[in-house]
Formats: structure tokens, sequence, C-alpha cells
């Protein structure tokens, strides 16, 4: 899990459930934007009965 520096509110939680800053030292976060769900074998339209 991550949360910003100053997001005392979720860092406070995750702590709560024992975890901790990592020790690896300083690390970088990197987001991509996912491209539209493609459509599934979930997402068939169902038959009428």
């Amino acid at each position: 899990m991550e949360a910003g520096e100053a997001n005392a509110a979720a860092r406070g939680l995750y702590e709560s459930m024992g975890a901790g800053l990592a020790t690896q030292g300083p690390t970088v976060n990197y987001w991509f934007a996912l491209p539209p769900a493609a459509s599934g074998p979930g997402d068939a339209p169902r038959k009428k009965r």
C-alpha cells in the first residue's frame, strides 16, 4: 500500500495494521492510464428466456 507523505489518516491506518516505511530508501511512483476495459466472456449479452 502507499500513501502520500502528508496523508496522516492513511499512514496512521497502515501503521496501526503493522505496516512500516520501505527500508530501501526513497522511492518513486509511476502511474499509467489504462485503456477502456475490453469486452470479455463475462460481458457477453445474456440470452433472453
